[in-house]
C-alpha cells in the first residue's frame, strides 16, 4: 500500500523517521483538514436537519389554518345561519349548548395535544390577546417570531435543543374575521381589517430520532472522508517529496554545468598552453633528419607520440565547447572525434559515408556521445576474431532529422528490452552497451533521439537523431594536422 502512495517506500521511510518536522506537519495538515470536515459535516447536518423539521412545521402550520377557514365556512357559517345555536369563545362555553368560534377550535385542538403528550405541539399568540389570555408571558422565541412576522416574514424558526420551533403568519382572512372582532366589546383592538397580521401559529417539533438516524450516517460518512483526508495527505506529501527533489537536481544541475562552464574555460586555456610548444615540438621533429637508423626509429617514435598528445589536446578542446547550441558541420566533427581514437591497435577498420551536413545543436553534447559510443564499439568484437573487423559510420538526412548510423560487424547480442538496455547503470556482460545511457541522456535531453539495434554474431549498430535546421555553414575548421616532411 506505501508503495502504490509514494513509489520511494525506504527513502519516504527514511525521511519520516529522520524528521520530527514533517510528523508535525503531517499531523498538522491531517488534523487541520479533519477538523474542517468534522465542523463542515456538523455544521451541514444541522442545517439540512433544522430547515427540513421547519419545512414540515410550517406545513403543519398551514394545514391546521386551512382546517379552521374550512370549519369557519362550511360549520360556523352555516350554523349561525340556520340555527340558533350560539357560537361562543368563552370559558364556560362547555356547559351551555355552543359550538367554538373558528380560533377557540384551534385553541381547544392545541391543549388536547398537550394533554395527549403528543410529540407535536401547537401554539398561537398574537400582540392583542383576548383578556382571558391577556396575563400570557411571551417567551423569547415568540416575541422575534412576532416582530419577524410583522417585518414581512413568511417562516421564522430556531433550532432550541432537540426542538425545532416554526411559526406563519396568521392573518385576517374574511370579514366575517373582521367583523367578529371588531365588534366583540372585549376585543383588544377594534379596527381589523381583511389581511392584517392577527398573530403568530407556531409548531413545535421534536427532532432527536432524526438527529439520532443522521447522525450514525453522519459518522459512516466522516470515516469515508478521514480515509480519504489521510490518502489526501500522503499524495500532497508525496509531491512534496518530488518537489523538493526536482528543485534538489535543479540546483544540482545548475551548479555542476556552472562547475563545467569553469571547467571548460580552464581546460581551453591549458589546451590552449600547451598547444603551442606542442605545435612548435611537432614542427621542429617533423624537420629533422639523420642517416642513422637508430636516431631515425626515435625520432619517428617521439613524432608519433607528440601527434597522440596533440589529437588528445584537440579532443580536450572539442568537448569543452559550451553546451549552447551552435550550427557545425557535421563531417568536421565526426572525422574531429575518430582521428583522435586509435580504431588502428585493434586491428579495426574504419569505414566513412557522411556527408556535408550542417546542423544546430549543443557541439559538446555530440561530440562526448559521440566519443562515447565509438569507444564502446572497440569492444565489441571476439577475441579471437583479429581480421575482417569493420566499424562503419554513415550519415544522412531523413525527414526531419539527420541521422548518424555507427554500425559493425562484430558479435551483437540478443536484445530483448531494448529501452531497458539504455537504462543508467544497466550492465550485462557484454561491454558494448556500458555507457550508452550517457550518451542516450545527453542526446535526448537536447531534443535528439537514440536507438540501438542488434542480431547476435552479425552486428551491432546504434543511430543518433539530430533534428535538422537549415542554417548558414560554420567554416570554422578544427585545430591543425601536421604531417612530417620529407
Amino acid at each position: 500500500m506505501l508503495y502504490f502512495i509514494y513509489p520511494y517506500p525506504l527513502e519516504f521511510t527514511v525521511a519520516l523517521k529522520s524528521s520530527s518536522k514533517l510528523w508535525l506537519i503531517f499531523g498538522g495538515y491531517f488534523t487541520v483538514l479533519a477538523g474542517a470536515a468534522w465542523f463542515s459535516f456538523s455544521t451541514f447536518r444541522q442545517d439540512i436537519l433544522t430547515e427540513w423539521a421547519a419545512i414540515q412545521a410550517s406545513q403543519t402550520a398551514q394545514n391546521h389554518k386551512l382546517l379552521r377557514k374550512y370549519y369557519a365556512e362550511k360549520v360556523v357559517s352555516v350554523v349561525k345561519n340556520k340555527s340558533d345555536i350560539p357560537v361562543d369563545w368563552g370559558p364556560n362555553r362547555d356547559q351551555v349548548n355552543t359550538i367554538p368560534l373558528p380560533l377557540t377550535l384551534w385553541f381547544e385542538v392545541a391543549e388536547a395535544h398537550q394533554k395527549d403528550k403528543s410529540l407535536i405541539e401547537y401554539h398561537i399568540y398574537s400582540d392583542y390577546p383576548f383578556p382571558p389570555r391577556g396575563d400570557r408571558k411571551l417567551d423569547e422565541f415568540q416575541r422575534n417570531a412576532l416582530s419577524a412576522l410583522v417585518n414581512g416574514e413568511q417562516l421564522y424558526y430556531e433550532l432550541l435543543g432537540n426542538t425545532v420551533r416554526a411559526a406563519i403568519p396568521d392573518h385576517m382572512t374574511s370579514e366575517a374575521c373582521t367583523d367578529c372582532h371588531n365588534n366583540l366589546a372585549s376585543s383588544p383592538k377594534r379596527d381589523w381589517k381583511v389581511g392584517d397580521l392577527a398573530g403568530a401559529i407556531e409548531v413545535r417539533l421534536p427532532i432527536q430520532s432524526q438527529l439520532s438516524a443522521l447522525n450514525s450516517a453522519f459518522l459512516s460518512s466522516f470515516s469515508i472522508v478521514v480515509v480519504a483526508i489521510f490518502f489526501i495527505t500522503l499524495f500532497t506529501l508525496k509531491y512534496i517529496f518530488d518537489l523538493l527533489k526536482r528543485e534538489n537536481l535543479l540546483a544540482k544541475n545548475l551548479e555542476q554545468k556552472n562547475s563545467l562552464i569553469a571547467l571548460n574555460k580552464t581546460l581551453k586555456g591549458l589546451a590552449h598552453n600547451i598547444n603551442t610548444p606542442l605545435g612548435v615540438a611537432l614542427m621542429a621533429s617533423s624537420n629533422l633528419k639523420s642517416s642513422n637508423e637508430i636516431e631515425e626509429q626515435a625520432i619517428d617514435m617521439t613524432l608519433s607520440n607528440l601527434r597522440k598528445v596533440s589529437e588528445s589536446v584537440r579532443l580536450i578542446t572539442l568537448l569543452s565547447d559550451s553546451d549552447e547550441p551552435s550550427t557545425f558541420n557535421v563531417r568536421q566533427l565526426i572525422e574531429s572525434c575518430t582521428s583522435g581514437l586509435d580504431f588502428s591497435s585493434e586491428n579495426i577498420n574504419l569505414c566513412l559515408d557522411i556527408q556535408d551536413i550542417h546542423v544546430t545543436f549543443p557541439r559538446s553534447v555530440l561530440t562526448m556521445s559521440l566519443i562515447n559510443v565509438f569507444k564502446n564499439f572497440s569492444h565489441a568484437f571476439n577475441d579471437k576474431e583479429e581480421i575482417n573487423r569493420r566499424v562503419t559510420i554513415k550519415t544522412y538526412k531523413e525527414g526531419d532529422f539527420v541521422k548518424i548510423e555507427i554500425s559493425d560487424n562484430g558479435k551483437g547480442m540478443k536484445i530483448t528490452d531494448p529501452d531497458k538496455l539504455l537504462m543508467p547503470f544497466h550492465t550485462m556482460s557484454n561491454r558494448i552497451q556500458f555507457g550508452l545511457a550517457h550518451s542516450y541522456c545527453s542526446i535526448t535531453s537536447c531534443g535528439g533521439q537514440l536507438s540501438i539495434a542488434s542480431e547476435p554474431d552479425i552486428y551491432f549498430k546504434v543511430t543518433i537523431s539530430i533534428p535538422y535546421t537549415k542554417a548558414t555553414p560554420n567554416s570554422k575548421e578544427p585545430i591543425y594536422s601536421l604531417r612530417r616532411s620529407n
